[in-house]
């Protein structure tokens, strides 16, 4: 594996100080993007002006931004200027890179090799030691990854096709062993990414982000490849951001989930054995604005409730009871079309219906 050289180095460096010790290659790229100036004086003394906390969550929202994801060292650049300001924003900055860990490509694995091993080189093969440093610094932590391109992180797994991936998996799964949560952002349900997350089997809440490999198709339903029912899979809150083509296939390979999350409307009626165990179902109804009648549209119409109620969708019968679950709806401020309808539905089979106002519209 090569090791980082140049920007990747001098962060590493600035979060380890005197523990790291790495290796460098010729052949191992560098960033060519430039380094931020040095920050101003007038940074150190605002960063006095307001409360710690908030700070903290200012911070920590642009380090979560996924915009940075899309430029290579963007939030790397951002992690070593934050650093460089001051100290207490230099604590936040060391705090939340463990908190909400980031592979979206194999710069990041590079630097939080590097980061993690500087750690762990203090306890010199101790492993009582060093199962506490990773339960005390990940057990928390908020891990997203981008599955797709495993197999092009040639300078971490210089072999070919889906031994790659799975090398990259492993070598993730073996430095970050352990998680609260786990975003996954891929193109496809398959084997790998299911073997993946079936590492974490103590995380219990997932969010899958199924991405089209064209730009101009990311809108749309996605492919989707089969794969088995995971083992030892104890996922109980599943959030689905932009749906595959078959939606069923998926849910059934999260045996566990009680709390579902989807944010692309489908015809619930399709899904009424998927949901069996599912006891919270939240679905989104976000406010669109279409630019050929320069008008809001708020509609439910898509997920079709009434009709999947009749169907059975969360109404379950265990041991002679019939269990009935809760279905949530976050809408905008205004009432959506076919809401009236909806609740009458929902009444007339006694599922409890909530709405919750998140939705806003942007100003322009």
């Amino acid at each position: 594996m090569n090791h980082p050289q140049g920007l990747e180095s001098d962060i590493v460096a600035s979060a380890c100080g005197p523990l790291a010790t790495w290796k460098r290659s010729s052949r191992a790229p560098r960033f060519t993007t430039s380094c931020p100036p040095p920050p101003m004086p007038a940074l150190a003394s605002a960063a006095a002006s307001l409360p710690y906390e908030l700070w903290e969550a200012i911070i920590t929202n642009v380090w979560r931004d996924t915009e940075r994801g899309t430029v290579r060292g963007r939030r790397w650049h951002f992690y070593r200027a934050i650093s460089l300001v001051c100290h207490q924003w230099r604590n936040i900055i060391l705090r939340v890179r463990f908190k909400h860990v980031f592979f979206e490509d194999q710069w990041d694995f590079w630097i939080y090799n590097e980061m993690i091993g500087c750690y762990l080189s203090l306890y010199e093969g101790d492993l009582d030691s060093i199962d506490k440093y990773h339960q005390q610094m990940f057990s928390s932590c908020h891990l997203r990854v981008k599955v797709e391109g495993f197999a092009d992180w040639k300078n971490i797994a210089p072999m070919e096709g889906a031994a790659a991936s799975h090398l990259v998996a492993s070598l993730i799964s073996d430095l970050i062993p352990d998680a609260a949560a786990v975003d996954v952002a891929a193109e496809h349900l398959t084997p790998l990414l299911c073997r993946f997350l079936s590492s974490y089997h103590s995380v219990q809440r997932l969010r899958l982000s199924w991405q089209s490999p064209f730009e101009y198709l990311k809108d749309l339903p996605t492919c989707l490849s089969l794969a088995a029912p995971m083992r030892r899979c104890s996922i109980t809150s599943l959030h689905i951001f932009q749906k595959p083509l078959e939606l069923a296939p998926v849910l059934t390979s999260f045996r566990n989930v009680t709390h579902l999350h989807l944010t692309t409307p489908c015809f619930l009626g399709d899904l009424v054995v998927p949901l069996a165990h599912v006891q919270v179902l939240e679905l989104d109804a976000p406010i669109r604005f279409f630019r050929a009648t320069k008008k809001y549209a708020r509609s439910i119409r898509e997920w079709r409730i009434p009709s999947s109620l009749t169907s059975g969708l969360m109404q379950q019968s265990q041991r002679g009871k019939m269990r009935r679950g809760l279905i949530i709806v976050n809408t905008g401020t205004e009432e959506p079309e076919k809401w009236a309808e909806a609740l009458d539905a929902c009444m007339a089979h006694r599922i409890p219906l909530e709405r919750r106002i998140i939705f806003f519209p942007s100003k322009k």
